[in-house]
């Protein structure tokens, strides 16, 4: 019970200490959280980056060792086609304007899930509920307005061209992500020679 001043003074001393200490730890723990953020985010796109792929590769490993039967996942594996050409023709800005634009037209497409830039060209897309179920079909539709895109007379940056490859996740076959992972990449090469010969 507070029955003096001085026992007031105290009381108050001793609150003050304790919200400045919980204040601090707030402030530690929102740092934290925005340094994780900037580690796991492309600082070109703002879309996550190689850190966050490997660590959410980690989770579907472990997801996959123990629970695996109920998971229900595909992978889409992206490369920027022209990206060498546009950089030795046009510049770097070029290329870097023609990354975002691309990145941009993938995460519209595939809205409702999270997309990974892996490398300088290539992009990984996981894919569930209603992005897994329709993939092809939004897959066609990008190469639908590709098409457009490259019959227009939009400027070279906005002229967008993806490969694409996808890869279901069997729980009967599948050990680990990254064997989902290689089978997209491989059916994603294969669609970048096919849109290769097409423009021969």
């Amino acid at each position: 019970q507070i029955n003096t001043k001085n026992d007031l003074r105290k009381y108050s001393e001793r609150m003050s200490v304790a919200f400045g200490r919980l204040l601090q730890s707030l402030r530690l723990s929102d740092l934290n959280k925005k340094l994780l953020e900037l580690s796991q985010t492309d600082s070109l796109t703002h879309v996550k980056n190689r850190n966050a792929y490997d660590q959410k590769e980690k989770e579907y490993d472990s997801w996959i060792a123990n629970n695996g039967s109920s998971l229900c996942f595909s992978i889409g594996v992206f490369d920027i086609n022209n990206l060498k050409y546009i950089n030795d023709t046009y510049g770097h800005e070029k290329g870097d304007a023609y990354i975002l634009n691309s990145c941009q037209f993938l995460c519209q497409a595939y809205k409702h899930s999270p997309v990974y830039r892996i490398g300088g060209d290539e992009f990984v897309v996981i894919l569930t509920g209603d992005d897994q179920a329709n993939k092809y079909e939004i897959f066609n539709e990008m190469i639908r307005k590709m098409d457009e895109l490259r019959n227009s007379n939009e400027s070279i940056e906005r002229k967008v061209s993806i490969a694409g490859g996808f890869s279901d996740y069997d729980p009967d076959f599948d050990k680990t992500f990254s064997e989902v992972f290689k089978r997209a990449d491989s059916l994603m090469y294969l669609n970048k020679t096919e849109m290769k010969a097409k423009l021969k």
